[in-house]
């Protein structure tokens, strides 16, 4: 991905552990009130009970992390149900990275469509992101797809990419998406200086409070969301799932 996200660690509990949702409850309360003492200022969200004695869930920022009741020892990674075979981190990460779609602010993107484009997904996207370009041809390659596509240049690792993207949105409405699958394919340029009224800021700034930190970055219609490139068999399946479509039999 065009930034390096955090290694997860997958932390395996093997243990015979009761599955289920985290739940709130004295305890809970009291590891938060001691979580607040211990770390003022930091961004925590709910505190609930895991299926582990002893191992609480925290919400931190954007971020699931497990800590026991003194809130010295933090746990990061995924826990696992052995016995019931489950994931039992990644559902409610998920549900934590969610985004409200509705609330996208779509005429700060422009959409591209590929075939039919039935299926929609919004797409965070840096020109100059390896990365990218590698998502660009799973797209072109699953088909009936419309992308509406957020300009997000990633400054500290390519520091041509905001101009890029600058000129993207200046070749104007019409030809914003012929011009970026120029630029993703071929590398050329659209002509002008990239000076017009452009919402590439916005879009970075809209990426810090989504907690976007890499390219691409995919919005699904349920508001699911998918970090770097699929491989073209995933991101149709993915975009079937965020679009509730039924997978062809």
């Amino acid at each position: 991905m065009g930034k390096r996200f955090g290694l997860r660690a997958s932390i395996t509990l093997v243990a015979s552990l009761l599955g289920g949702a985290a739940a709130a409850s004295p305890a809970a309360d009291q590891v938060r009130a001691t979580l607040e003492a211990k770390y003022p200022g930091s961004p925590l969200g709910t505190v609930a009970e895991s299926p582990v004695p002893g191992i609480f869930e925290v919400v931190w920022g954007k971020n699931l992390v497990y800590v026991e009741q003194t809130g010295r020892y933090f746990l990061f990674g995924n826990l696992y149900d052995m016995v019931g075979r489950a994931d039992l981190t990644s559902p409610r990460r998920a549900e934590l990275t969610k985004v409200a779609v509705d609330t996208l602010p779509m005429q700060d993107a422009f959409a591209r469509v590929i075939g039919k484009g039935e299926r929609k997904v919004a797409l965070f996207t840096d020109p100059d992101c390896p990365y990218c370009q590698r998502l660009e041809q799973a797209f072109a390659q699953v088909g009936n797809v419309t992308i509406y596509t957020f300009l997000f240049p990633l400054d500290s690792l390519h520091p041509n990419a905001n101009l890029v993207a600058r000129k993207i949105w200046c070749a104007g409405e019409s030809e914003r998406g012929a011009a970026y699958d120029a630029y993703m394919a071929r590398g050329a340029q659209p002509d002008n200086a990239g000076q017009c009224d452009n919402p590439v800021a916005r879009n970075v700034e809209l990426g810090r409070k989504l907690n976007i930190q890499g390219t691409p970055y995919l919005i699904g219609m349920d508001g699911s969301t998918k970090p770097g490139a699929l491989a073209p068999a995933d991101l149709d399946a993915w975009l079937n799932a965020s679009n509730r479509v039924k997978a062809a039999q």
